[in-house]
Order: structure tokens, then C-alpha cells, then sequence
């Protein structure tokens, strides 16, 4: 049970990081959250975009290649 509520603690942390970065949540479902980049209007997952939010992007996740712009 423990292990279930620090996960869900730490996803509330990167979801609160997120929003003070400016990023959107787009998506909430299917065991994926989506949120996109205000920068660029990108679509990614969570774990990429606290990601992008703390580190650098490495190349596999850069956002200047082409990529979901959600109709933009």
C-alpha cells in the first residue's frame, strides 16, 4: 500500500512541476497522462515531459523534430 502512495505522490509532484512550467494537461486516461509543451505545442506522455522539465532533452526526446502539435 505504500509503495502504491509514494507513486501516487511522486506523480502529483511531477504534475505540480509541470503546471509551474507552464505545460498543459492535455489527457488523462487509458494509463497514460499527456501533456503539452507550451513552447512548441508538442503532445507527450509524463515521464517525457517532466523529463524535458528537469533535464535536457537527449536527442531521443528532443522537441525540435516533427512531432503531435494537437491540430496546430
Amino acid at each position: 500500500m505504500s509503495e502504491r502512495r509514494d507513486a501516487r505522490n511522486e506523480r502529483e509532484r511531477q504534475q505540480q512541476e509541470l503546471n509551474d512550467a507552464g505545460w498543459e494537461l492535455v489527457e488523462r486516461g487509458s494509463g497514460k497522462t499527456i501533456w503539452r509543451n507550451p513552447r512548441s505545442g508538442h503532445l507527450y506522455p509524463q515521464y517525457v515531459a517532466i523529463t524535458m522539465v528537469r533535464d535536457e532533452p537527449s536527442p531521443e526526446i528532443s522537441d525540435d523534430g516533427p512531432g503531435d502539435r494537437a491540430g496546430r
